[in-house]
């Protein structure tokens, strides 16, 4: 299954990892993530969008926000340390937009694998 997460704090995330925040009063804390990338319009906020793969939906299932009244796509609320044992596949500057209802990339992925991959031979 594959993530993605609007931030304006990309740099910061690709160094130190995903820092759990979103609190829902009295619930839980996480991530926000979500099966498609949102906007501004959505209540994401930031400039990079980080895609985030390989993540079994399983692992992630009990974190869904069930409340089909509120988005149409998908979204969880997971623990930073669950998604930190995934990789960054990529990400994406501010190059989507609205096609005939639905978000489609016009720009290119920056490719984060090459960059993980030396840091973890430091």
């Amino acid at each position: 299954m594959n993530l993605y997460h609007r931030t304006f704090g990309a740099a910061a995330i690709i160094t130190d990892g995903f820092r759990d925040g979103g609190d829902i009063p009295g619930v839980r804390r996480g991530v926000w993530v979500y099966e498609e990338p949102l906007d501004e319009q959505d209540g994401a906020l930031g400039n990079v969008v980080l895609h985030i793969s390989g993540i079994p939906e399983a692992a992630v299932a009990g974190f869904e926000l069930l409340d089909q009244n509120r988005r149409s796509v998908r979204e969880f609320l997971v623990p930073a340390d669950l998604l930190n044992g995934f990789p960054i596949v990529g990400i994406y500057p501010d190059t989507w937009v609205w096609i005939s209802g639905n978000f489609q990339y016009v720009g290119q992925a920056i490719d984060m694998r090459p960059i993980l991959a030396r840091e973890d031979e430091t």
